[in-house]
């Protein structure tokens, strides 16, 4: 009997070291916009194990050696704000709402200590529900934007943060962030074009904010006064 129970405990603590180890995590597709923005699409699959810990949300993080980027919600770019079962592409959630938060406002919903070590971090998004959202529930897939200002190298996806870190991934983004001034300097550039602050394609006008964009991607905000 005690070899039977044994063996039963080792086969629950199996099954709940690889719960949610099949979620899946994809980046397909990075736009430039013109205030110098990157709006970053991704299909994600968040698998619920039968014995996970009660699922509240997932994050995803943007990550740089050489600055914080910044997460924006509700700009002039498009940032998921909420998902529900109609934004699904696969699964149910069961009439639940997740919403999408950054910085300071992290962990407002869920209220939970699992969520502490990313609260007040500007370069994560966190989608939190709030209620007891059951581990047995149905696995569900979504695509999703978050627009992001500042140089990201990788994106960290924490499938389920009430689940001890078993269920984080990461994809690059394929940018290098840690050139240095001197090699900057080396690079030759030249300009492209010139928009406006709305991102309207305009020439130089006085008295005008303006954003000069570059060959090498750099931009520079110039205002030519003139009296």
């Amino acid at each position: 009997m005690k070899k039977i129970y044994l063996l039963l405990l080792l086969s629950l603590s199996t099954i709940y070291s690889n719960a949610c180890d099949n979620s899946l995590f994809s980046l397909t597709n990075q736009t430039t916009n013109p205030d110098g923005s990157i709006t970053y699409t991704f299909d994600i699959t968040i698998d619920l194990g039968a014995l996970d810990a009660t699922f509240y949300g997932f994050t995803l993080s943007f990550n740089s050696q050489s600055n914080t980027p910044q997460v924006i919600i509700g700009g002039t770019y498009p940032t998921t704000a909420s998902i529900v079962d109609g934004d699904l592409t696969c699964g149910s959630i069961n009439g639940e709402t997740f919403t999408a938060l950054t910085g300071n406002n992290i962990n407002s919903i869920n209220n939970d200590s699992d969520w502490n070590p990313y609260m007040g971090m500007n370069n994560v998004i966190s989608y939190e529900d709030g209620s007891t959202f059951g581990s047995a529930s149905s696995d569900f897939c979504m695509t999703i934007q978050v627009n992001v200002m500042g140089c990201v190298e990788d994106i960290e996806l924490n499938a389920h943060v009430n689940n001890g870190g078993l269920c984080i991934y990461t994809e690059s983004t394929g940018q290098n962030c840690s050139l240095g001034i001197q090699e900057l300097s080396n690079v030759e550039k030249k300009l492209d074009k010139i928009v406006d602050f709305m991102g309207r394609e305009t020439g130089v006008k006085p008295n005008t904010p303006l954003i000069f964009i570059y060959s090498d991607g750099t931009r520079e905000r110039v205002m030519k006064i003139e009296e």
